[in-house]
């Protein structure tokens, strides 16, 4: 009696096969499967390991997808029976000369003791939207937020060294009317950069040139386009940083004649914005990615 050929596997069968395997205790599983004749009920199989419904679940949904059992609903109880098959899914394996199952298991074991975050970007990706640029230019100014917080706490001694020397302490007043252009250069610096983003949007959309996400990382928050290279694109990027500077250069003018109290009274205001405004000019230099784009449109790169 001729001996059916095996049937030929797909590599994503192999696969699924191979990181079904991988994990130790997955391949335990499937031994005390194979050892019983019929179905093992799912909670013999959880009691003969000691490990959780979860984990569980979790595993022999792993074996199912890969092919290695079977899986029998009765209402609310499982059970599951290996698929005798799996050991000519193994010859095939050998007999197709790919990786056996050993040197699957040992392949990804070692894939699973390198540091995961090795290679891995920092930053988040979200849709490209007014929303997303505003959440997200929050969660990524935290740091700059924490930093300001300990410099305005580092700052106190200074400020009050003379009263200290005497012996006395500064009030809560005190101290907080000499944190406060801090905080004000703080607060304008966070807005600015929410602006900067708002504005590549904005021009974005105006000039039909389409984003692909917004990406958010510790201290830096930016919006990759789509096609770059165009003339458009060019735009778009200068738009942000040379926009923000114009803004903050009107304001500096602007607030000094509304005669606000304090820290904005007189040219404090002034000085507040226009330090701004020379944080986002460094962005138009050719050091940075919207500085490279303003310089090719502008035609001296």
């Amino acid at each position: 009696m001729p001996v059916p050929k095996p049937t030929e596997l797909t590599e994503e069968q192999v696969q699924l096969i191979a990181k079904a395997l991988a994990d130790p205790r997955r391949y335990e599983i499937l031994k005390r499967i194979s050892q019983c004749e019929g179905t093992m009920a799912c909670e013999t199989v959880r009691e003969c390991l000691d490990i959780s419904a979860p984990t569980l679940s979790h595993h022999m949904k792993e074996l199912e997808v890969a092919g290695l059992v079977r899986a029998r609903r009765s209402g609310k109880f499982i059970s599951y029976q290996l698929r005798r098959d799996v050991l000519e899914f193994i010859t095939v394996l050998h007999s197709q000369q790919l990786l056996s199952i050993r040197q699957s298991y040992l392949a990804e074991g070692a894939a699973r003791v390198r540091p995961r975050h090795r290679g891995r970007s920092p930053y988040r990706r979200y849709p490209a939207t007014a929303l997303n640029i505003l959440t997200g230019s929050l969660r990524a100014q935290l740091p700059v937020a924490a930093i300001g917080l300990i410099l305005v706490i580092a700052i106190q001694p200074l400020v009050f060294l003379p009263l200290l020397w005497q012996g006395s302490l500064p009030s809560r007043g005190m101290a907080l009317q000499a944190a406060l252009p801090l905080i004000a250069y703080g607060g304008i610096l966070v807005g600015s950069i929410t602006l900067h983003e708002l504005i590549h949007f904005w021009t974005a959309r105006r000039l039909g040139v389409q984003l692909k996400s917004v990406y958010v990382g510790p201290g830096r928050i930016g919006i990759t386009q789509l096609n770059a290279g165009s003339l458009k694109n060019e735009i778009v990027s200068t738009a942000g940083p040379a926009g923000t500077v114009l803004v903050m250069i009107a304001l500096a003018l602007l607030l000094p004649q509304l005669h606000l109290g304090y820290p904005f009274a007189g040219v404090a205001a002034s000085m507040l914005c226009a330090a701004v405004a020379i944080v986002h000019l460094f962005g138009l230099t050719p050091w940075t990615s919207d500085g490279k784009q303003f310089w090719k449109l502008i035609g001296l790169r």
